[in-house]
């Protein structure tokens, strides 16, 4: 099935080398002559020596084939058959004993169009799917503080995700002419700030400042906890929702996107690895409901490096998506999928819409077999397929399927994917999905899972 997407866009011998011996001499010279004959036969038997293999210095190293010449594993695939086969020397190698492990060699990619999904998918789906990335291990987008100021449809888009305030303190963002302060320094044990008057009800109100106390108190799991109420509450003014983001923000900067494991975060453990482990395996064994490639962000550590003994952050899901279209926004939420009351709040991501208002609203989930790497896409306006890893592909990188659910279920064949014209972010140009910068929806597929996780679309 062709699946909407984006915007039409135009497209338009060996060196031989020759060693030349000198001769001279004045004549011949019987006197040296035996001599001569002997220095002749032992270069003679040198040289046969050599040829044998005896001194060849290819031999001696093992051949070129073991020269100390980096590669990145590919990972598991599945054929056009759908069947689950290991990549080339293994796939992701598991740890063993006392050994750094030395990534082996990825075969060349085929060219042919047959699904390749990650190791998570289990077939093709609408999108056809490639070999997972094997970009190297590079610092994560950081998650926007959104501001409703900055989200009008039609303004200049960067595509980029705009930076939240880590230091923990000073004001927070402005926005809609309003001016919020984030929590004091717990360790000067400074008076709360009195939060203004708003639009929001009593008990928006309170977990405001119930988050406050906990900030100030040096509890930020529990003022995560206040902040999400905000934000999942439906009853906060925009101020307040913008105040709650930016102080969530800057939370889970440490709590969630460090390497760090807080104590009693729900949403993290420590794991030690052992002989035999890989991020894939320990995702699996662990039901941990994300993608492997999320570990590998968060601990800053590529496969071929793991360690036997090395502590590593784990995270467990499930994560949902909350897409408003009049923000231009993607909230991503962790907690039970059927009680979105509860959900509490990860990161905030920009994001571009269908032309004309052509995006569906309501309540989709994130599709069986539906996520891809690196897909392939044809355009249902005209037929002109692109290839997975083209540069030139409108969808961009990531492709997450979604199927609606209730009266959103005659929406067929809408999704989440990245994008290759960064200016469409914040404004209404593809053909229907929700479309993400390359960084930002690399986190996205990370944290959704098929079959699970909850896509809300709000007007």
């Amino acid at each position: 099935m062709a699946l909407p997407s984006q915007t039409e866009r135009q497209h338009d011998g060996p060196r031989t080398t020759y060693h030349q011996t000198s001769r001279g001499g004045n004549g011949p010279n019987w006197k040296g002559l035996g001599g001569a004959l002997v220095l002749v036969a032992a270069a003679v038997g040198g040289i046969v020596w050599l040829t044998s293999g005896g001194g060849s210095p290819s031999s001696a190293r093992g051949g070129p084939e073991n020269a100390d010449t980096p590669q990145i594993a590919q990972h598991d695939a599945t054929p056009a058959g759908g069947t689950k086969v290991p990549a080339a020397g293994g796939g992701e190698r598991p740890v063993s004993p006392g050994v750094t492990r030395t990534p082996t060699p990825s075969p060349t990619p085929s060219p042919s169009p047959s699904p390749m999904t990650d190791p998570i998918a289990k077939g093709p789906g609408d999108v056809q799917g490639a070999v997972p990335s094997k970009d190297p291990v590079r610092e994560q987008p950081r998650p926007i503080v959104p501001e409703p100021a900055t989200l009008t449809p039609g303004a200049t888009e960067t595509g980029k995700p705009l930076p939240a305030d880590a230091t923990g303190g000073g004001t927070a963002p402005k926005g809609a002419g309003e001016t919020t302060t984030t929590p004091p320094d717990p360790q000067g044990a400074a008076p709360v700030t009195p939060l203004p008057s708003s639009d929001s009800t009593r008990d928006v109100r309170d977990a405001l400042a119930e988050g406050r106390r906990k900030m100030s108190a040096g509890d930020p799991v529990g003022a995560r906890t206040s902040f999400s109420r905000v934000l999942t509450s439906g009853r906060a003014s925009s101020a307040d929702e913008a105040d709650a983001r930016a102080s969530l923000a800057r939370i889970n900067e440490d709590l969630f996107f460090s390497t760090t494991v807080t104590p009693g975060d729900p949403m993290t453990d420590t794991y030690v690895v052992k002989s035999g482990d890989r991020y894939g395996a320990i995702v699996r064994d662990l039901q941990l409901l994300v993608d492997w490639r999320l570990l590998e962000r968060l601990n800053k550590t590529p496969p071929e490096r793991l360690k036997i003994g090395q502590k590593l952050k784990v995270v467990r899901g499930p994560f949902h998506a909350v897409v408003d279209k009049s923000e231009y926004r993607v909230d991503v939420f962790w907690g039970p999928p059927r009680d979105e009351s509860s959900w509490v709040f990860v990161a905030s991501y920009r994001v571009g819409l269908g032309a004309n208002d052509y995006t569906p609203v309501g309540r989709f989930r994130v599709r069986a077999n539906g996520k891809h790497v690196d897909p392939s896409w044809t355009d249902p306006r005209n037929g002109q397929r692109f290839a997975g890893g083209d540069p030139k592909n409108p969808i961009g990188n990531r492709w997450i399927a979604i199927e609606g659910e209730g009266e959103a279920a005659k929406y067929k064949g809408f999704g989440l994917h990245g994008t290759i014209e960064p200016e469409s972010i914040g404004k209404q140009m593809s053909l229907g999905c929700v479309r993400l910068a390359s960084g930002d929806i690399e986190v996205v597929y990370e944290l959704l899972t098929e079959g699970v996780s909850q896509v809300v679309i709000r007007p």
